[in-house]
């Protein structure tokens, strides 16, 4: 079964957005209320993320739903013309409040696709180090690598193979960074949680 409607334009089949991913990178899914987004085009929306359970409390699908701004926002720029106030948005109390973004202002990626949500989230943490591709040292590389695993990248197929292809090595190299990324978590985690897993 699938939802669908014309507000991000996004249709059945298409992948989950970046906050999911980061959400499932984490195990740690949670419904989020009334939280701000915003779409290519500039319109902001006010979203709501449920996740759904199964009867043993797995987490089984996410229903998201969007509500474009843009008619509220017009709202408050005809109530503030009228009251001659400096904060329209604070005048307009029919305004549908709403929550910070729980990520990156630049807003949640409704890609139509794994390939643009890959592209967009890989594009994002090269600009991130601040340094052209060409110039980039092991450090910045393993940088982005570090970034996008905690993103939940690596849980798209073909990722591996994207990040190589952005950051100009081998995948064989792209490798040696998770290894080198899952040594260093190990060394740095508590020894009764090392010990534990061994």
């Amino acid at each position: 079964m699938a939802v669908q409607g014309d507000v991000t334009n996004r249709r059945p089949g298409e992948p989950a957005t970046d906050v999911l991913l980061k959400q499932a990178a984490e195990n740690r899914f949670s419904t989020m209320v009334g939280y701000r987004t915003r779409l290519p085009d500039g319109r902001y929306m006010r979203s709501t993320t449920t996740i759904v359970h199964t009867a043993d409390g797995t987490p089984a699908a996410a229903l998201c739903i969007n509500a474009d701004l843009t008619v509220w926002d017009a709202v408050a720029r005809i109530a503030s013309s009228m009251t001659g106030s400096p904060d329209p948005i604070g005048t307009v109390t029919a305004r549908p409040p709403v929550q910070p973004a729980p990520h990156d202002d630049a807003g949640e990626v409704f890609a139509h696709d794994v390939d643009e949500l890959a592209t967009h989230l890989i594009d994002q943490s090269i600009r991130a180090q601040g340094v052209p591709v060409e110039l980039m040292r092991k450090e910045h590389k393993l940088a982005v690598v570090r970034d996008l695993k905690g993103r939940g990248l690596l849980l798209l197929r073909d990722a591996v193979e994207m990040i190589a292809d952005a950051l100009r090595v081998s995948r064989f190299t792209i490798y040696n960074y998770l290894n080198e990324l899952a040594a260093d978590a190990d060394t740095t985690s508590p020894p009764a949680h090392r010990k534990k897993e061994e």
